[in-house]
Order: C-alpha cells, then sequence, then structure tokens
C-alpha cells in the first residue's frame, strides 16, 4: 500500500481510498495508522496532561461533594483517597490501553452491525485495518482539540452543536446529547457506513441509517445516565 495516499485519501476521497484497500492485509497495513494515532495521543498527552489530569481531578472533587448518596463521612472517605491519587501516575499506559480499548469496541460494534444487523460477513482484520484507517480523523480531532485546549486553557472542548446553546442549558439533557454528536464524530461515522458497505457489501445508505440509529439510542441512554447522576463528558 502507498500509505501517504491513503493517509490524504481519507480525507479527499473516502470512498474510493476505503474500497481500493487490499483483500490481503498485511502487518504494516495496519501497524502504520496505529503508530500514526499512538504518536499523536502520546504528544497531545505531553503537552495537555497536566491541565487534563487537574481538570478530572476537580471534577472528581466536585461529584463527591454534590453527591447527595453520601453521608458526610462516606464524603470525607472518598476525598482522603482522592488526595492519596496522583493522577500522573502511569498516565501514558491509561491513555495507550484506553485508546486500544477504544478501537476494539468500535471494531466490535461495528462487526455486530455488520453481521447481525445487516446480514453481511467480514473478517476482523480487514475490520480493524479500516477502523485504523479512519482513526486519521481522529488525529485531525486531537490536533484540534490540542490546540484549543493549549490556547484558551479550556480542557472541555466543545465541537458540535453545543456551541449554539445558550448558558442556561448547559448540563441539561439535552446539552449531554449534543455534547456527543461533534463535528469529527460525524465524519468518523459517515466513513464508519463506508467501511460496512464496502467489506460487508451492503447498500451504503442502509449501513449509514443503522449506524447513526443506533449511534443515537446510545447518545440518549447515555445523555439521560449523565443527567440524573451529574457525571461530566470529557
Amino acid at each position: 500500500m502507498e500509505y501517504l495516499s491513503v493517509l490524504t485519501g481519507i480525507i479527499s476521497s473516502p470512498r474510493q481510498t476505503i474500497r481500493s484497500f487490499p483483500e490481503k492485509i498485511q502487518p504494516l497495513d495496519w501497524l502504520v495508522p496505529l503508530i500514526l494515532l499512538l504518536l499523536t495521543v502520546s504528544i497531545s498527552t505531553w503537552l495537555t496532561g497536566p491541565l487534563t489530569a487537574e481538570y478530572s481531578m476537580n471534577r472528581q472533587y466536585e461529584m463527591i461533594e454534590n453527591n447527595p448518596n453520601l453521608t458526610d463521612d462516606q464524603k470525607e472517605e472518598y476525598l482522603n483517597n482522592l488526595d492519596e491519587q496522583d493522577p500522573a501516575k502511569n498516565l501514558y499506559l491509561k491513555v495507550f490501553a484506553g485508546t486500544l480499548v477504544g478501537l476494539l469496541l468500535e471494531v466490535g460494534v461495528l462487526m455486530v452491525i455488520g453481521s447481525l444487523v445487516l446480514g453481511g460477513s467480514a473478517a476482523f482484520l480487514a475490520v480493524w485495518h479500516g477502523v485504523l484507517w479512519v482513526s486519521v480523523i481522529k488525529i485531525l480531532e486531537i490536533i484540534v482539540t490540542v490546540i484549543i485546549t493549549l490556547t484558551t486553557g479550556q480542557v472541555l472542548v466543545e465541537l458540535g452543536l453545543t456551541v449554539l446553546l445558550p448558558d442556561s442549558m448547559t448540563g441539561s439533557m439535552l446539552y449531554y446529547l449534543l455534547l456527543q454528536f461533534g463535528i469529527f464524530a460525524v465524519w468518523r461515522t459517515i466513513l464508519y457506513g463506508m467501511v460496512i458497505s464496502t467489506l460487508y457489501e451492503v447498500d451504503q445508505k442502509k449501513a449509514w441509517v443503522t449506524l447513526f440509529a443506533a449511534w443515537f439510542i446510545f447518545a440518549l441512554i447515555s445523555a439521560v445516565m449523565i443527567t440524573k447522576s451529574g457525571l461530566m463528558i470529557t
């Protein structure tokens, strides 16, 4: 494979690029995008890790203190345990593990939709390869997010329809719902539809409808749970 052309083709001509993926996947075919993603994640963690760790700790403090289901003694215990934690400990290991687990979950979801819902058939390696090359869009998202975070100091970067909501709606269920539909996330989902359509040999529109329907249901359930629990998406 000409990896540079694939890298640019995923952005400029995704349908043609995805359809040109080789039937026989070689190790380098999926290692190249994986290394690029992990490298980007490493640089991002190095640049914004301290800000993200501080923000996460503050959010946990706030969640514990505002939890009505905890007694004062329980809150004190949880806060003391939190004070003893080192957010920087094993930070890169946690980030790498989270990235890999996220990729595998995406592969699993696409395989379930492609085989059980749409009735097609494709090998794990082919789907894994497709997901990794679509992660090029994730790399772009990370770059944009890092630039905004370093420029503004804002850790929770909103890249979707939430920017249109008034401040009074921040923390509402609608806010948490729209927060999950960022520009780059929608972009990746569109490309995942092309991957499913190509690998599982199903109608592309059907693949898109199925993917977005499943995503909306998951996002709606997540928004309801987040609103009731008081948690924050990061």
